[in-house]
């Protein structure tokens, strides 16, 4: 669906347990404060089913610091209560749009209570954080592409991923395991962290709209404490 399409379709009506957050309120109220701070959105996308009553939103971001990465905000809202209202910033890979997304800066919220005027307090929030966050999601890629991995190191990882973790479904690690053997950009085709954290956020792209934040965030804060990145 297109950005209007999706912004006409009906919000729901608020009851005393139930408050919902509206698509178009999400989009403008984020795009009119980077547009004060002077940050330009330099590709969006909005992923939503065929109701649009879910959608999923990416906004990516140049930094002059790095012509690799860029800043992402990423978002997710429903109007039929099948997934709680989140929100969250990081990192986007521009040659094959992967993301990055720690915890650090992640808020999903059930749509009670007061889930409107705290939304708005965190988009608030994040923007203001959105560099420092990019800054310390670059450092620890730059990290990560240092760190050689063994193919037994891959599977020990991959299978916890899978089994210990249950971060990955096993459709995406069907996935993986495609993307270890012949990896879709050749920019990932050393054994590093690095290409296994882009296989693991390619795979991801498959994600359901409920999914795709918290899979994002798992990952990295895994790999973030697993091998101590700074």
């Amino acid at each position: 669906m297109e950005k209007e399409e999706l912004f006409a379709v009906k919000v729901p009506m608020s009851t005393s347990t139930y408050k919902p957050v509206s698509h178009r309120d999400m989009y403008e109220q984020t795009k009119d404060l980077l547009d004060k701070s002077g940050i330009i959105v330099a590709n969006e996308t909005m992923q939503a089913n065929g109701a649009g009553t879910q959608l999923i939103t990416t906004m990516d971001i140049r930094h002059p610091e790095s012509s690799e990465m860029g800043m992402r905000i990423a978002y997710r809202n429903s109007y039929n209560k099948t997934m709680s209202v989140g929100y969250v910033a990081g990192a986007n890979v521009w040659i094959c749009s992967n993301g990055m997304m720690s915890g650090e800066l992640r808020f999903t919220r059930k749509h009670t209570g007061t889930v409107v005027s705290d939304l708005k307090d965190t988009i608030t929030n994040t923007i203001e954080q959105l560099e420092k966050n990019f800054l310390k999601l670059h450092r620890h890629s730059e990290r990560m592409k240092e760190i050689d991995l063994s193919t037994r190191d891959v599977s020990e990882l991959v299978g916890r991923f899978y089994l210990e973790e249950d971060i990955i479904t096993s459709t995406q690690l069907n996935v993986i395991k495609r993307q270890l053997e012949e990896p879709a950009y050749s920019e990932f085709s050393d054994p590093t962290l690095w290409s296994l954290y882009n296989h693991a956020t390619f795979a991801f792209k498959e994600a359901a709209p409920m999914n795709y934040i918290k899979q994002h965030a798992k990952l990295h804060d895994f790999i973030e404490t697993e091998f101590e990145l700074i």
